[in-house]
């Protein structure tokens, strides 16, 4: 029988060699997880019930983007937009405007609609708006139901949404690239920590209905802000290198999934915010967990990540949301409170939500969230609340900074929680040599960082 040294060497071995194997790499290139982990830093999310609010009955869709001048814009499909109906101002494609902040906000329709103040040019649909600097960006699709797989194109208007005019920034059913949404961060794009202007979308599967696209993926794409406009200048998510940085390509055949979901994914896009007060990237998607096939996978999934491309992590999968039949969801930005810990949702949907629908949430985070870089928060950690409760207002519990007075094995930031941020310095260093210990993941100190310093952040992750 082997010794146990020798029993433990070939027990790294394997678990090495298996490790390559999970993550998947392609060549130098390793692949986003399918199914992420549960995130160590913001732990639930809850909705208020009692603040939920309908308006548009008729319109969809609403994807909002908070503008330089303060206010939020959106966009709706197929009805007579704020203050219309499903028959009443009636239009394929309208924008409009949202000030203040809800509950008592005020809402007026720019291009179509009733009482609007610029008649509709254009039909389709959109899921992706963007304000630089004053000048409104949407990524508009054709018609209705499956020809909005066709093709996507990029339009901008420089009246506030009065008017637009095509960009000829194309993308086409072929290209499996359907119904970008845009990262959304502060008004007028401040706030963003780089040039770019991220987009993102799911790959098409399914193209014969408005169905869940199975397995699911979702794309990520990116271009300069001063090339917005400039088709060969964008490029495509395509895995990340030996040190987690992500890598891109100007191929678009090249382009690999930021995240995927085994059980598929609406084919609406899902969208992503960045919560300044917590650091980290939130996205909502209609996230099939059970397994339903339909226009609606009758679920909503809540993932976050500390970078635009991830990695993503779990914040909670709910099978069957409380507001159904809805397939498409976003978080205004401008609605996100200072400390990142209550904000907005505003969905849409099919039959009762056909409309704009709006409630108010609450993020619970864990109390060792880590400070993010040059970015305030407020080390307030809520009291976990009780689900669909009438009053969200958690009562606030000091937090201070965590210092462990032994080591907790796995735990390589020191901050007391073994989570998916040690997992990441573990990867950032595997199959390296270190004198630093477990600062960079060598949590057996033997100088190795490899399969078997991850057996040991296993072990505590799962405790």
């Amino acid at each position: 029988m082997l010794n146990k040294r020798l029993q433990k060497k070939y027990f790294a071995i394997v678990i090495s060699f298996l490790l390559q194997v999970c993550m998947g790499p392609v060549g130098n290139r390793v692949l986003a997880q399918t199914n992420p982990p549960k995130s160590g830093v913001i732990t639930d999310i809850w909705f208020d019930t009692a603040t939920y609010k309908e308006l548009a009955p008729g319109s969809d869709n609403f994807p909002t983007t908070w503008g330089n001048n303060g206010h939020i814009y959106t966009s709706w499909g197929d009805g007579g937009g704020f203050g219309g109906t499903n028959d009443i101002g009636r239009v394929s494609l309208g924008f409009a405007r949202i000030e203040n902040y809800p509950p008592s906000i005020s809402t007026y329709n720019v291009m179509g609609g009733v009482n609007t103040q610029c008649p509709a040019t254009l039909t389709g649909k959109s899921y992706g708006m963007l304000d630089i600097g004053g000048t409104l960006y949407a990524w508009i699709s054709p018609s209705s139901n499956t020809t909005n797989y066709q093709k996507t194109t990029l339009y901008k208007s420089t009246n506030s949404g009065c008017s637009w005019s095509s960009t000829s920034v194309e993308f086409y059913q072929s290209q499996n690239l359907i119904l970008p949404s845009i990262l959304q961060y502060g008004a007028g794009y401040s706030d963003a920590p780089d040039s770019y202007v991220y987009s993102y979308a799911t790959r098409l599967k399914t193209s014969s209905a408005l169905t869940i696209q199975s397995p699911g993926e979702i794309d990520l794409m990116r271009v300069a802000k001063t090339q917005i406009s400039n088709r060969s200048s964008y490029e495509f998510f395509k895995g990340f290198d030996s040190n987690n940085n992500p890598l891109w390509t100007t191929d678009i055949n090249l382009r690999q999934p930021v995240i995927k979901i085994s059980t598929g994914v609406g084919w609406a896009p899902a969208t992503v915010s960045y919560n300044k007060g917590l650091g980290r990237y939130l996205m909502a998607v209609d996230d099939a967990a059970a397994g339903v096939t339909g226009v609606s996978g009758k679920g909503l999934g809540i993932y976050d990540a500390a970078k635009p491309w991830g990695p993503w992590t779990l914040v909670k999968q709910i099978n069957t949301f409380t507001y159904e039949p809805t397939f498409f969801y976003n978080f205004p930005t401008k609605w996100i409170s200072s400390d990142g810990k209550t904000l907005w949702m505003v969905f849409s949907g099919t039959n009762d939500y056909d409309s704009y629908n709006m409630v108010k949430a609450t993020l619970v985070t864990s109390s060792a969230t880590p400070t993010p870089t040059s970015i305030p928060t407020n080390t307030n950690t809520p009291t976990p609340l009780p689900k669909f409760t009438s009053t969200l207002t958690p009562t606030p519990k000091a937090t201070n900074t965590v210092t462990p007075t032994t080591t907790v094995n796995g735990d390589a930031n020191g901050d007391g929680s073994v989570n998916e941020l040690d997992y990441a310095i573990w990867k950032t260093n595997y199959n390296t040599t270190t004198a630093s210990g477990v600062t960079k993941g060598d949590f057996n100190l033997n100088g190795k960082v490899d399969g078997v310093d991850y057996l040991i952040w296993l072990q505590s992750y799962t405790q």
